[in-house]
């Protein structure tokens, strides 16, 4: 199998891909609702597989809704266990109105992937309409001023400049090229409260923080102790990894941080994104000849991951001796990757976010696939998550603080989030500190249906500095 790569378009998806090794699952939410009985967008309450209302989010969502008044908050679902701070003295500062607090969400929405954060934006537009249902932020709403970046530095700068003019945080925003803004927040002060960061500067920046928090050089032990569960298969390994961008350094980092744990990797591969033929099928007899059990993968998942194991499960039928663990990260986790059929089948997934096919287990994993159906009829996905949970962050601190809101006092309260989880629908995320995730899950695809493989919801572990940065 020899395939011809697509040149800048490559270096673009994979640059933003697995410069955090994951790219989001798009699973219709639709499909997944009504698969355990729900009903999106009609009204009707939305229910687990006994048929019982899940608590907090109905088809009106919970009562206790209101204007905020002189209180901090409002009491509905949103802000539900929040103790609102009192709301005497409030001043309205930039981006905010006496009945509206403007949020700005940057994301990569043109250039040479059209649309691709899109589902960030559409995340944070459906956390604005679930708040704005039933709560405020002593009394005022969430208005929502969407952003493009353009997948780009000059264009991540420019969204940024407008947003510390015109709103008073950045909530959610995902670029591949981030870095272009980095400057520009730190100097306006305006909170920048992320889906994830993506390039060195925006993540050193005194007012970026990552929902999805990340550490290009700490690797998780979680996914890999698992891994060392299935025999020896880890002695033996192989990476395999686009060279584009990110992409290298985060192969390097997990490499040398797998090998601290024990994993011997006796194969190493970057596979050329700037045109040209891409050898798959010696890629894999190589793998075969060295004896590989082992490999793992960072990289656009389509086409490139699905090739690649199209390539090695074509060798393992005329080799009976090479069936090698095949494992890649959120990439994975996608309807792009499994449009490939059987070929994929087997695929292992290490993922620090939540499976979207077990919403009925959590409230408000299901308000995200709700509110994002009634207001787009867009699809989840990893970023679109994390996302959603960078809205719910915001709106939470914002109602604590209540009269006391500021853009200092934002930021103020985001440097104290060590052990952020969004009630559970992410794993633990130590925002202010800055960490990657302890705590991940382990799912593989089995006849085309995702099957965990590790506790739920997630399994936690410690870190391993690679000494890669």
């Amino acid at each position: 199998m020899v395939t011809r790569t697509s040149g800048w378009k490559v270096v673009a998806a994979a640059a933003s891909c697995a410069v955090l090794a994951a790219c989001g699952s798009q699973v219709q939410p639709k499909d997944v609702i009504n698969a355990w009985g729900g009903v999106a967008g009609n009204g009707q309450a939305l229910t687990g597989g006994s048929g019982a209302p899940v608590a907090g989010i109905g088809g009106t969502l919970a009562p206790g809704g209101g204007s905020g008044g002189s209180g901090g908050g409002t009491g509905g679902a949103a802000t539900q266990g929040i103790k609102p701070g009192s709301c005497a003295g409030f001043k309205n500062g930039p981006g905010m109105t006496n009945s509206t607090i403007t949020i700005a969400n940057v994301a990569d929405l043109s250039g040479p992937v059209p649309g691709l954060f899109k589902s960030a934006q559409l995340a944070v537009t459906a956390y604005a309409a679930y708040f704005n249902s039933t709560s405020s932020i002593c009394g005022r709403k969430l208005k929502v001023e969407g952003l493009d970046s353009a997948t780009s530095e000059s264009g991540d700068q420019q969204a940024s400049s407008t947003a510390c003019s015109s709103a008073f945080a950045m909530v959610g925003s995902m670029g591949a090229f981030d870095a272009g803004g980095a400057d520009t927040v730190t100097q306006c002060g305006i909170p920048d409260i992320r889906a994830a960061s993506t390039e060195t500067a925006r993540q050193r920046s005194s007012v970026s923080f990552g929902a999805y928090s990340l550490n290009v050089s700490e690797i998780p032990t979680a996914p890999f102790s698992y891994f060392k569960s299935l025999g020896d298969a880890y002695k033996h390994a192989a990476f395999v990894y686009l060279d584009a961008g990110a992409s290298s350094l985060n192969a390097r980092s997990f490499i040398a941080g797998e090998e601290k744990q024990g994993f011997n990797f006796i194969y190493k591969q970057a596979i050329n994104v700037s045109g040209g033929l891409i050898p798959y099928d010696s890629y894999a007899q190589k793998m075969a000849d060295a004896g590989v059990k082992y490999v793992q993968y960072i990289g656009a998942a389509a086409p490139y991951a699905q090739q690649l194991k199209a390539a090695i499960d074509n060798k393992s039928r005329s080799d009976s001796s090479f069936k090698p663990i095949f494992v890649m990260d959120p990439t994975a986790y996608d309807t792009h990757y499994t449009s490939a059929g059987s070929s994929v089948n087997g695929t292992y997934v290490f993922d620090a976010g939540p499976l979207f096919e077990e919403a009925n287990r959590n409230p408000q994993l299901a308000a995200y696939l709700l509110w994002l159906q009634r207001t787009s009829g867009g699809a989840p996905t990893f970023f679109g998550t994390f996302a959603w949970s960078a809205a719910a962050l915001f709106t939470q601190l914002a109602v604590q603080l209540g009269g006391k809101l500021s853009r200092s006092s934002m930021l103020a309260a985001v440097r104290k989030v060590h052990n952020f989880t969004n009630g559970n629908m992410v794993s633990p995320q130590d925002i202010a500190g800055k960490h990657t995730p302890r705590c991940l899950s382990v799912i593989q695809l089995v006849s085309g249906r995702w099957v965990r493989k590790t506790p739920y919801p997630y399994t936690c572990g410690s870190l391993v500095n690679s000494g890669v940065s």
